[in-house]
């Protein structure tokens, strides 16, 4: 018995729901990466190629700037200068032909702190001593 071409079961073309959610859970993921590499300043995906590869690079360049910053005396103090019309605040001593380059003297704070409560005045008294003598007096 021959079936009808119109109710042969055809295989559809394209993804199925199952490949869509998991592409869509590897590019939400690929995105939300990004968007954390970019609020903390670092290259994760540089990071995680680095480790993955197991390339010394990364920790070349760590090492390189410990070097630099131990052979420039790099003692942790902060540096405003102004570079191309912007004020750069950096770690690292200013260019020497830049004389607008200053050190910041930094000072730990304790933040906002709550006034002190101000001591109460000294109450005026309620009653007159010799007005009290008096009605005393008369009470009697």
């Amino acid at each position: 018995m021959r079936t009808h071409p119109m109710r042969a079961r055809r295989r559809q073309a394209g993804l199925g729901l199952v490949q869509v959610a998991v592409i869509s859970a590897l590019v939400a993921g690929v995105g939300m990466c990004a968007m954390m590499s970019m609020r903390a300043d670092r290259n994760f995906f540089a990071e995680g190629w680095a480790k993955l590869s197991g390339s010394a690079g990364a920790r070349a360049g760590d090492l390189l700037d410990q070097g630099r910053r131990a052979a420039n005396g790099d003692d942790g103090l902060l540096r405003k200068c102004v570079i191309k019309g912007r004020t750069v605040v950096s770690n690292e001593d200013c260019k020497p032909d830049n004389r607008t380059s200053k050190v910041i003297r930094t000072s730990e704070t304790r933040g906002f702190v709550t006034p002190k409560a101000v001591a109460p005045a000294p109450e005026a008294p309620t009653s007159m001593p010799e007005v009290d003598k008096m009605i005393e007096k008369q009470l009697r």
